[in-house]
């Protein structure tokens, strides 16, 4: 009978505990989760300034974590659960300024949580239109043409031999081809890519009716992104893969 009221007692007490959030940035102080899952964090950089020390890391599924950061110049904040992109930053106003916030709700299950700079994770499949924000902008009744331009890497341009080869065309057999290829041929991230001097390079150029112009590179067969002084490439994730073309040549 004892043995009974025990385990009534055990489980009234895991019935009172609440679910609620767990903010680790209240007042520098550690407050301890309730729960039985590892939430294991990966910081390199060390941007998350209130991570929970390795003791408190264990969360009950439903509990909304908070984390937080300071601002970064020039750039944003990523955070990935087990390889997927899930959120960045949210900036929101203390007494001290303004800080970054990241809002986290724990699942069923021992959880990995990635912070970098970094858009793109190397777990995830990717469209020219999720890389590129100008393909949302391409369709049937706004892209005019396609120009390709292929040539060779590492090469002496002063030589005849070594001259690009230029394509364009208007056909509507090559915009359908094209506009299917940026929405539908799967990329993934090559993490610390280097690029190599030599082989070959397609440069493609969508042009609008507006007389705007849009430039994709691809080198050795990889997609190259750059947004400043940040460079990614990606590779086509499909065999056989389709590569943006002008193909009613070989018709």
């Amino acid at each position: 009978m004892k043995n009974i009221k025990k385990i009534l007692c055990f489980l009234l007490l895991l019935l009172m505990i609440p679910l609620t959030g767990c903010d680790f940035s209240n007042g520098g102080g550690k407050i301890p989760p309730t729960g039985t899952f590892k939430l294991n964090i990966i910081d390199s950089n060390n941007f998350i300034y209130d991570k929970p020390e390795e003791q408190y890391s264990y969360f009950a599924p439903g509990n909304e974590i908070k984390l937080h950061s300071y601002p970064i110049m020039d750039a944003d904040l990523y955070m990935y659960v087990d390889g997927e992109f899930y959120s960045k930053q949210t900036s929101i106003e203390t007494d001290e300024g303004y800080i970054w916030e990241y809002t986290f709700t724990m699942p069923i299950g021992e959880t990995i949580l990635e912070f970098s700079t970094d858009p793109f994770s190397p777990h995830t499949y990717y469209s020219f239109a999720d890389i590129f924000n100008w393909v949302s902008l391409l369709n049937e009744s706004t892209l005019k043409a396609i120009e390709i331009k292929d040539g060779y890497i590492g090469v002496d341009p002063n030589n005849p031999n070594n001259a690009p080869i230029i394509r364009y065309s208007e056909k509507i057999e090559d915009i359908n081809y094209n506009l299917q290829v940026l929405e539908n041929e799967p990329l993934v991230k090559v993490p610390n890519y280097e690029p190599v001097d030599g082989g070959w390079y397609r440069k493609v150029k969508y042009i609008t009716f507006e007389g705007q112009e849009y430039i994709l590179k691809i080198s050795n067969g990889k997609v190259l992104w750059n947004d400043f002084s940040s460079y990614e490439y990606f590779r086509f994730d499909r065999t056989p893969y389709n590569i943006p073309d002008i193909i009613t040549e070989s018709k």
